[in-house]
């Protein structure tokens, strides 16, 4: 465990500010709780402090209020251990190491004459076995139960993550495809006004040819090749030219408009695809953060998720990163985490 802290320690150097700060390293961010300690005093006044009661009042179960349940888990002799009438939920913890410190826990268990021990609790009728046994399979469950519900939060929470990276990335799918046929739609609509102006055209140009032959004599109509250089003839005849031009790209046009076509729609059969994926995916979206949000006001304090640790600067301390390890490696036995 000390390796592995140190090692982790030493990638997050990298990110040390000269303001005193760094950001945490992501291999910490899984975890909801990370506790480390370089000395015995700060593992004591964790230890001390874990049972008081005032601190898990507002927890979320309410199973650890001593104002709702009077006697939790050896609350009696937890205050005694105390010794400074700090009223406790629990015997949760107890500092031990040297032997004073065992001694007064040996004292407050069995040998306490001024408070309740564990010898009076068990001194009159002992409880029923089988009840006993009950009582414990019951509790026994409620703490799978707990214990299943933050096993699922955290796998969900997890999960989290990636569903919205598909929402994202779902979305961006649907708006580009969106894109798609935006252009393709420019592109069409481009060439139906090129077929529009072309049919004006060749309207024009019929129009056009109707009026030079109405000014031909039916002689010159019929032997038109006998007056090749009459100017009307000659205008007729370029007016034919341009017409079979005109109709041939008209031609062409009608089959790109075709090709168009087709590709428009489908674009559109795609995006529809695209768009029932994207409905899909923002359905699955907005569950998770709904269900994140219920985390949230579940875990109140205590939902960690790996947003959580992001921006959270270190506290300030006089040494640097690198003098921190050095102090460490000294002290490896007495460094621990608690997760």
């Amino acid at each position: 465990m000390f390796t592995l802290l140190t090692i982790v320690f030493l990638e997050v150097y990298d990110n040390y500010s000269d303001t005193g700060g760094y950001q945490p390293d992501s291999k910490l961010n899984k975890y909801g709780i990370i506790v480390a300690s370089n000395n015995n005093a700060a593992v004591e006044n964790i230890s001390k402090e874990l049972p008081i009661a005032e601190d898990v009042k507002k927890s979320n179960t309410r199973l650890f209020n001593i104002d709702k349940n009077k006697e939790i888990y050896f609350s009696d002799i937890a205050k005694t251990l105390m010794g400074n009438d700090e009223e406790c939920w629990g015997l949760i913890s107890a500092r031990l190491g040297k032997k004073s410190n065992i001694n007064d826990l040996k004292q407050a268990l069995w040998f306490n004459k001024e408070s309740v021990n564990l010898q009076q609790l068990y001194k009159e009728e002992l409880p029923d076995w089988k009840q006993a046994k009950e009582d414990f399979r019951i509790k026994y469950n409620e703490v799978l139960n707990y214990r299943r519900s933050i096993e699922d939060a955290t796998e969900k929470t997890n999960k989290h993550k990636q569903i919205a990276q598909e929402y994202d990335d779902a979305k961006n799918e649907m708006s580009t495809a969106k894109g798609r046929i935006t252009a393709q739609e420019d592109l069409f609509n481009q060439k139906i006004k090129e077929q529009q102006s072309i049919k004006h055209q060749i309207e024009a140009l019929i129009e056009n040819k109707t009026l030079l032959k109405s000014r031909l004599s039916f002689f010159k109509r019929i032997f038109s090749f006998l007056f090749k250089k009459d100017p009307i003839i000659l205008q007729l005849k370029q007016t034919k030219q341009e017409l079979d031009a005109a109709t041939i790209k008209l031609t062409d046009i009608n089959l790109e408009l075709s090709h168009l076509k087709v590709q428009l729609d489908k674009l559109i059969t795609n995006y529809a695809a695209v768009q029932r994926h994207f409905e899909e995916k923002e359905k699955v979206y907005l569950n998770s953060c709904e269900l994140m949000k219920r985390y949230k006001e579940q875990f109140g304090n205590n939902f960690a998720d790996e947003e959580f640790w992001k921006g959270i600067p270190k506290k300030v301390h006089k040494w640097s990163p690198r003098g921190l390890i050095k102090t460490m490696i000294p002290l490896g036995k007495n460094f621990f985490t608690m997760v």
